[in-house]
C-alpha cells in the first residue's frame, strides 16, 4: 500500500522531531559510574547481549482498558521485599546519573518507524498524534535503558514494549525474525485477556472519569467492543509466536478477582527467579524505598554488592 504524500511528509517530520529528541550520541551528565556489582550502564548495547547479563523483564500484554494498570498498582501496594521484583522506575534508580541521551539500536528504530506510520493513519487530531508518538518514543527509550542495566533482579512492567508495540512487533517478526528473537531475550510475558464486552465497559467507566484515551474518545460501547476484539486477536497472535519461540508466558483472565490474579503473577515471577539469582530482602528493601536516581548510601553498598555477585 502506498501512503499519500501528505502522510509521508507528516511522518518524516515526526521522525525528525522524535529522533532529534532522543539523540544518537552517547552523552551522560557525569562519567562517574555506579559501583561495580550494583549496576553497569551498557551504552548502545545490543538488546540480545545486554539481556543475557541481567534478570528477567516481565511484561504485561493486553488491550488498553483491560485493567493492567489497576492490577499492577495493587501488586505494588501488596508487594514485600521477599517477592523479589522491581518496577522499571525502581530499577533505574541504580543509575548513578541518568543519561542525557542514548543511542537507539537499529531494532528500536525499525519499531519506531512502523509506529509512526501506524499513528499517522489514525483519525485523531494532529496534537493527539504528537502526544501519542512522544509517549511511544519514551516507551522505546525506557526499554533501551532497561536493556543497558546489568541488574539481576526481575523487573515487572505493565506498560512496556510488547504491549505498546504489539502490531509493530508482529510485523518485525515477519520481516526481521532475527531482530524479533533478539528482543525477546530474557523476557517473560503476562497475557491479559477478557471478553471484548467487559473491556468496553471498563473503558467507558474510565472515560467517564475524565481519562479517555484519544483512540477511545467519542466511541460507543459497540465500537469499543469491536476495537477491543481486534486487539485481543492481535495479542493472541503475538503471544502464540512468543510461546513458539520459547518465551515464558502466563495467560491471565482479567475477569477474575484481583487478589487471585496477583497470586498467579507472583507465582509466575517466582518460577522465573528460581532459575536464577536469589536476591537478599535487604537489597530489595533498599531498592523499593529508593525513589531517587542514585544508588544507596555507603553503609548499604556492601549488602547490595553481595547480592549482585
Amino acid at each position: 500500500m502506498t501512503l499519500p504524500a501528505s502522510i509521508l511528509k507528516f511522518s518524516k517530520r515526526l521522525v525528525r522531531t522524535t529522533l532529534n529528541r532522543v539523540g544518537y550520541d552517547i552523552q551522560r551528565l557525569s562519567q562517574k559510574m555506579a559501583p561495580i556489582g550494583v549496576v553497569d550502564y551498557l551504552a548502545g548495547a545490543d538488546p540480545e547481549n545486554a539481556r543475557s547479563n541481567r534478570g528477567w523483564l516481565v511484561e504485561f500484554i493486553g488491550p488498553s482498558g483491560i485493567g493492567k494498570t489497576a492490577l499492577f498498582d495493587e501488586m505494588v501496594a501488596r508487594r514485600k521485599p521477599e517477592h523479589g521484583w522491581l518496577t522499571p522506575a525502581e530499577s533505574l534508580c541504580w543509575f548513578d546519573q541518568q543519561p542525557v541521551s542514548a543511542p537507539l539500536h537499529d531494532i528500536y528504530e525499525k519499531l519506531l518507524l512502523l509506529k509512526l506510520q501506524e499513528v499517522s493513519l489514525l483519525a485523531i487530531a494532529p496534537s493527539d498524534k504528537y502526544r501519542l508518538l512522544a509517549f511511544f518514543n519514551e516507551n522505546l527509550q525506557l526499554d533501551a535503558d532497561l536493556n543497558r542495566l546489568e541488574l539481576k533482579a526481575p523487573v515487572v512492567c505493565h506498560d512496556g514494549l510488547f504491549h505498546n508495540f504489539s502490531s509493530c512487533l508482529l510485523a518485525l517478526d515477519g520481516d526481521d525474525p532475527s531482530g524479533f528473537n533478539r528482543l525477546i531475550q530474557n523476557r517473560a510475558f503476562v497475557h491479559c485477556s477478557a471478553s471484548a464486552q467487559l473491556i468496553a465497559e471498563r473503558i467507558l467507566k474510565r472515560n467517564a472519569g475524565g481519562q479517555a484515551r484519544p483512540h477511545h474518545r467519542d466511541l460507543t460501547e459497540q465500537e469499543l467492543s469491536v476495537q477491543s476484539a481486534k486487539v485481543l486477536e492481535q495479542n493472541s497472535d503475538l503471544v502464540a509466536r512468543l510461546k513458539n519461540a520459547g518465551s515464558p508466558c502466563l495467560d491471565l483472565d482479567m475477569a477474575h478477582e484481583t487478589g487471585r490474579n496477583i497470586e498467579a503473577v507472583q507465582h509466575f515471577i517466582d518460577s522465573l527467579t528460581s532459575l536464577g539469582v536469589v536476591w537478599r530482602p535487604d537489597f530489595l528493601g533498599t531498592a523499593i524505598s529508593t525513589k531517587r536516581h542514585d544508588y544507596p548510601d555507603a553503609d548499604a553498598l556492601p549488602a547490595v554488592m553481595e547480592g549482585n555477585r
